[in-house]
């Protein structure tokens, strides 16, 4: 069962696919942590690039991709 997700950005350009990854857990019913995260030391350990990165309990899930909603649920029925 997921626990949390990430969504790993470094200037704010990526905002909406935090919105999206919010709004797929509240699709799921689910009771999971949603970090947006900004610090530049954490995005480098994240990977850094490309951005926006996604982690699902700490892995790497997606990157470079502005995923939709049902993108990012599929994701998370997936691991």
């Amino acid at each position: 069962m997921v626990k949390k997700i990430e969504v790993f950005d470094s200037e704010g350009s990526f905002r909406e696919t935090f919105e999206q990854a919010k709004s797929a857990v509240r699709g799921l019913g689910l009771s999971v942590d949603v970090e947006y995260v900004t610090d530049f030391i954490k995005v480098l350990k994240a990977g850094g690039s490309p951005l926006p990165i996604i982690a699902i309990d700490g892995k790497v899930v997606s990157s470079g991709k502005n995923l939709s909603s049902d993108e990012i649920k599929e994701i998370i029925l997936w691991t």
